[in-house]
């Protein structure tokens, strides 16, 4: 039996680019249920930035704004049954053709460079070129191009999914809202080796596909790891066999005063430590 879905958010840190970006564990249901905005649509006049920080969370698809993701990600899903991630020849282009457009095959050549293989005409229309044998991170500037390259390696090394709401402008300052998702896949072997992908704007403005975005930022990133809780947030008593620290042994007692050490006023000196 799978183990609930987990995610973990990153909004805070890197929509306001200071501190350290928060990180909030949620399992699969824990949220309730919300009623979910539609998709690529802004609520009472709102900006798209605004409505990127109302995050509806109610399982795996509540992580996700645009049906887009959701159908890629639930197909993907479907596929790898037991497995971390699906095989690359198990994905069949009839069965997401609803969303064939919005995709996207990046090959993992290592961690600066991932080559798009094969991407979907919506996806190209955003930028108003072919896209295939370009490196995907050359679409990013500066931070932005080491934290998806940071993103992109926990989805190649790690056997995470990620979901990335962009803002992206064009040099005549015409602006829209995407949303990036990213699967890990297998292409021969154990690893990682290919990232199965979607980018689908939220409200498809008038003049896209005629203005490409020149530069596009991250507005909010999030993690999931499908089957488990990712590494850094276990503890101990996760792994199997591991004692609890009431079962433990107590630690051995420090003799104080130390040898060598000398009173002075309140205070012990250690002699020592220099040559």
């Amino acid at each position: 039996m799978r183990q609930p879905a987990r995610a973990v958010n990153l909004t805070g840190g890197i929509g306001q680019r200071r501190g350290t970006p928060s990180a909030t564990l949620m399992a699969d249901g824990e949220q309730g249920e919300k009623a979910c905005p539609d998709p690529g649509r802004e609520s009472g006049g709102g900006t798209a930035a605004s409505q990127m920080r109302h995050h509806c969370e109610t399982g795996m698809g509540g992580l996700m704004k645009h049906g887009a993701s959701r159908e890629l990600y639930a197909y993907w899903n479907r596929v790898r049954g037991g497995d971390r991630a699906p095989h690359r020849g198990a994905i069949e282009p009839s069965d997401i053709r609803r969303v064939l457009a919005d995709t996207f095959i990046l090959e993992v050549v290592d961690r600066e460079t991932h080559l798009v293989r094969l991407a979907g005409t919506r996806v190209c229309s955003i930028y108003c070129r072919e896209l295939k044998s370009t490196n995907f991170f050359d679409l990013w500037r500066a931070d932005d191009r080491s934290a998806i390259s940071t993103l992109a390696a926990a989805v190649s090394e790690d056997g995470a999914a990620a979901v990335v709401t962009i803002e992206a402008r064009t040099a005549r300052d015409q602006d829209v809202t995407a949303e990036l998702l990213l699967l890990p896949l297998r292409n021969s072997g154990p690893a990682f080796d290919r990232v199965l992908g979607s980018l689908a704007v939220l409200e498809r403005p008038y003049w896209l596909g005629t203005e490409p975005v020149a530069r596009q930022t991250i507005a909010s990133l999030r993690l999931i790891w499908p089957d488990e809780t990712p590494p850094f947030m276990r503890r101990r008593t996760d792994t199997p066999g591991a004692r609890s620290l009431t079962q433990m042994p107590p630690p051995a007692p420090i003799p104080f005063p130390a040898r060598n050490s000398r009173r002075r006023g309140h205070l012990f000196v250690v002699d020592g430590g220099k040559e």
